[in-house]
């Protein structure tokens, strides 16, 4: 028994769909301002209102986004739709959806790994004075 009519469904499948692409622009955004070391610090001229409102919803468009990329892929797999039209252009929904999580993702790690190869915390930043031991 489903609850919802192939049509509330594919209009809840869209729905999902244009949220998570609206998430991205603030997400990328956040992404690389929590990657700017001068982001982090008084010289760099940002507000820290502004740095308490990235630290503070970095995480959860992080979350939303894994999580509709996820709901949409087990939903199209699950359930494709019935004409091939309709699922080229969720497959391709998904796909760039998921090239731009991915993208956003790498650009959180890779300063990340690179401190560890060299022996540093994470979230360390270059400028940033390295911890001694």
């Amino acid at each position: 028994m489903t609850l919802l009519t192939r049509d509330e469904a594919s209009a809840l499948w869209a729905a999902v769909l244009v949220l998570a692409f609206a998430t991205l622009p603030a997400l990328l955004v956040c992404a690389w301002l929590r990657e700017t070391p001068a982001f982090w610090r008084s010289d760099g001229g940002y507000a820290p209102l502004t740095r308490e409102l990235v630290a503070t919803v970095f995480y959860p468009l992080l979350t939303w986004t894994l999580a509709a990329g996820a709901w949409l892929t087990w939903r199209l797999a699950s359930r494709p739709p019935t004409s091939v039209a309709s699922l080229k252009r969720r497959v391709l929904g998904v796909v760039v959806l998921a090239l731009l999580t991915g993208a956003t993702l790498m650009l959180i790690t890779a300063n990340n790994i690179e401190n560890v190869l060299d022996g540093r915390p994470l979230h360390w930043h270059a400028g940033a004075p390295q911890p001694t031991e």
